[in-house]
């Protein structure tokens, strides 16, 4: 399924109590960082909005989602790009909706806005290559990608055991 509907779905799960208990019992917070993310993702693509019309329209939208810290000083700051949940939750759902199409352009937008990026990108890299597959990911990164061979030997024997375990489950059933 596609991305955006694989977000709502997991949050009809959570609030039915059909995923996982932590997720049932933070259904209101996952709900509230997806509709920030989904709110933010109109407002940073439809033309209407000026924010659309932003140069730096993908930092822009990541920073507004930010939730703000009292540090001791007079201002506030914003720290959505930083690591709390409440940051890079609905900025990663932000770049899961904006580049659906193009893993290499989300994690390039991502990777621009800065902030705590490398957490960001481990969803966007889990959601958008999920949906995509290892296709999407071009011959370069393939080759230059230091861990690339050794990450497949794992994802190949992490394969072979599950379908181990789901042929022993079906003799099991037999």
């Amino acid at each position: 399924m596609a991305p955006r509907e694989a977000i709502h779905v997991v949050v009809r799960e959570a609030k039915n109590g059909d995923a996982s208990p932590l997720m049932e019992k933070n259904y209101k917070f996952i709900a509230e960082q997806v509709k920030k993310a989904i709110g933010k993702y109109t407002e940073a693509s439809d033309p209407q909005f000026a924010l659309s019309k932003e140069e730096f329209v993908d930092d822009l939208a990541v920073t507004s989602m930010a939730r703000l810290w009292e540090v001791g000083k007079t201002e506030p700051i914003k720290v959505g790009k930083a690591s709390p949940t409440e940051g890079t939750m609905p900025a990663s759902l932000y770049f899961i909706l904006k580049y659906h199409d193009n893993l290499i352009a989300a994690l390039q937008a991502n990777a621009m806005v800065g902030g705590d990026n490398a957490a960001r990108a481990i969803a966007i890299g889990m959601v958008l290559g999920a949906y995509h597959g290892v296709k999407e990911i071009g011959h370069p990164w393939r080759t230059e990608l230091k861990a690339w061979k050794r990450s497949e030997k794992m994802l190949d024997a992490l394969l072979a055991q599950k379908s181990k375990k789901k042929k022993k489950k079906q003799q099991d059933e037999l």
